[in-house]
């Protein structure tokens, strides 16, 4: 996905690696506290983190210009809110 956002913005090839690296690396070292004990959160994004809000909102902003976008035009549905 941040891929595919990064080609559609014509970021150059060498720092759209480093930003796709960087926000694996984000993903993967989710770290999270409960009840004194610390987890690793193995799929999704820990709550309540900084990261996760940030990336969620990209995630979402991507889904509603590609996918939603097309299906609301598709079937010509006039309000989306």
């Amino acid at each position: 996905m941040i891929d595919t956002i990064c080609k559609n913005n014509n970021i150059d090839r060498n720092i759209r690696t480093d930003i796709t690296r960087l926000l694996k690396a984000i993903i993967n070292q989710n770290y999270f506290q409960f009840m004194n004990q610390t987890y690793m959160q193995i799929e999704g994004l820990a709550m309540g983190a900084t990261t996760s809000s940030i990336t969620s909102e990209v995630y979402l902003q991507f889904l509603e210009n590609n996918g939603i976008y097309n299906i609301l035009t598709k079937h010509n549905i006039k309000g989306y809110f």
